[in-house]
């Protein structure tokens, strides 16, 4: 039997913030999101944007430009693009694993805002 680990993602960032102009069209258009985790993960797929999911707004999807690790692993950058008019998101993260090799617990891979 597996062990999952219980990796619980905080969204405790977010901001409007601009993005290096090489991530996308418009600065203004973009944001930085930064999830925590409960502990250190491991780099293994962890800048794979496919890893991740943002959703506005109950169903329209965000894009996703470029993911960044925070020193010590426990916590990343999600680089997405930025509508106004969105004011709920729901963050999903899959196929990660903590140092330990421990996948992500799927009853607690996600985190939501307003």
């Amino acid at each position: 039997m597996a062990t999952k680990v219980f990796i619980l993602i905080l969204l405790t960032l977010f901001a409007f913030l601009a993005t290096p102009a090489s991530l996308a069209q418009s600065d203004e258009n973009n944001s930085m999101l930064l999830i925590t985790f409960s502990e250190p993960m491991s780099k293994d797929g962890i800048f794979n944007i496919d890893n991740y999911e943002v959703i506005a707004n109950r169903n329209e999807q965000v894009r996703i430009y470029k993911v960044g690790m925070v020193e010590g692993g426990t916590a990343v950058v999600l680089y997405i693009e930025n509508k106004y008019e969105w004011e709920v998101f729901k963050i999903y993260v899959s196929n990660l694993k903590d140092l330990a090799g421990n996948l992500i617990n799927d009853e607690r891979n996600f985190a939501a805002c307003r």
